[in-house]
């Protein structure tokens, strides 16, 4: 048996989807003053720039993996000192203490944003 294969895109969704990937900076970087301080910005400039999907690292060992991190606290900091400046995986500038899992559910929730035509 083949499998089917969708030919019309559902009325929900846009004729074409323009999928940006957030990784895991859209919870290390939430220090004020970092690029998701605050989803709804950075949610806009996704759109801004043409955007109308967004993939994310939902962090599912971190948030919900078999270990002893308190999520409901989580603390980032500068994790390359001077090492990996300029690259997202390096320059969170820390002090962010954050509420993973109410964090994602926030992004979750959000309604739908749909770019102007």
């Amino acid at each position: 048996m083949t499998p089917s294969r969708l030919t019309t895109t559902p009325a929900q969704l846009p004729a074409k989807l323009t999928i940006t990937l957030w990784d895991f900076t859209w919870y290390t970087q939430t220090a004020k003053g970092e690029p998701f301080y605050d989803l709804d910005r950075a949610f806009a400039e996704a759109v801004d720039r043409g955007y109308n999907t967004v993939r994310i690292c939902a962090a599912p060992l971190l948030l919900f993996g078999e270990h002893d991190i308190d999520t409901t606290a989580l603390q980032f900091v500068n994790m390359g000192g001077d090492t990996g400046q300029r690259t997202r995986w390096y320059n969170a500038a820390g002090g962010a203490v954050l509420n993973g899992r109410a964090h994602l559910l926030a992004l979750l929730r959000r309604p739908s944003v749909t770019a102007a035509s």
